[in-house]
């Protein structure tokens, strides 16, 4: 029977605590006790009791809580998540009213923060 062991609950904890979704490789930098492949297999577990879900972009998978329903912006230049106010209404209105009926959503925008916006600016 397995078991929700004192690593498992770490990288939980770890991801719980965390605004934006996070790759093995940013809990690894809070758990650095751990080596990667513990962190995944401690994914691997939360991920198949419904507690973690995951999402690939650009070849990083990404963690994040499954009771989340956030949306999110990622800056495809420092890599930062800025958490957007909730899109997914509209889009649930949308698909109700087509006879859809959603369980879970996972809205990412990506493109360049302000901050990488303007250093771009400054370079032109």
């Amino acid at each position: 029977m397995e078991r929700l062991t004192k690593n498992r609950e770490r990288v939980r904890e770890v991801l719980f605590s965390s605004e934006h979704p996070l790759t093995a490789y940013d809990i690894s930098k809070e758990c650095p006790e751990m080596s990667l492949t513990t962190i995944y297999r401690a994914l691997d577990y939360l991920v198949r009791k419904g507690q973690v879900k995951s999402f690939t972009f650009n070849q990083y998978t990404y963690f994040l809580p499954s009771e989340r329903h956030e949306d999110f912006f990622l800056c495809t230049s420092c890599g930062k998540f800025f958490q957007l106010e909730c899109l997914a209404g509209s889009y649930e209105q949308n698909l109700r009213e087509r006879g859809m009926i959603p369980s879970d959503h996972l809205i990412l925008i990506t493109g360049l923060c302000n901050e990488c916006n303007e250093k771009l600016r400054v370079r032109i």
